[in-house]
């Protein structure tokens, strides 16, 4: 279906329709903030603006990166804490103490609206 349906070119779409658009690191702050700059006080006056935020779910968590499941899910309490101290790891935060409870992952509330217990 890919082949039959791709959205790519983005770029090239929005631009023929009128847009003018940039693309960025979705994971580079310091990226995005110069582009909403660009959008903000420089681009072009007139047209609409495309930024389009090429991204990873889950980056910087090996077990999530491209994994649906941890997109639509939330981790145990255990899990969330490996999640928390491997991104610390990889984010150059390592050594930082994180206490993930129940109430800091708001779950009663999530239980609640989806009406059952998460796992």
């Amino acid at each position: 279906m890919h082949e039959l349906m791709s959205i790519e070119p983005l770029v090239l779409k929005w631009n023929s329709f009128g847009w003018e658009t940039r693309e960025v690191d979705g994971h580079d702050v310091r990226e995005i903030c110069s582009a909403l700059y660009w959008a903000k006080y420089i681009g072009v006056r007139g047209k609409p603006i495309c930024i389009i935020s090429h991204t990873v779910k889950g980056k910087g968590v090996e077990e999530c990166e491209f994994n649906y499941k941890w997109h639509t899910h939330a981790p145990s309490l255990d899990k969330a804490q490996s999640f928390c101290e491997e991104l610390a790891r990889n984010f150059g935060r390592q050594g930082e103490q994180f206490e993930i409870s129940a109430q800091s992952l708001e779950l009663e509330t999530l239980e609640e609206i989806v009406g059952g217990e998460l796992r």
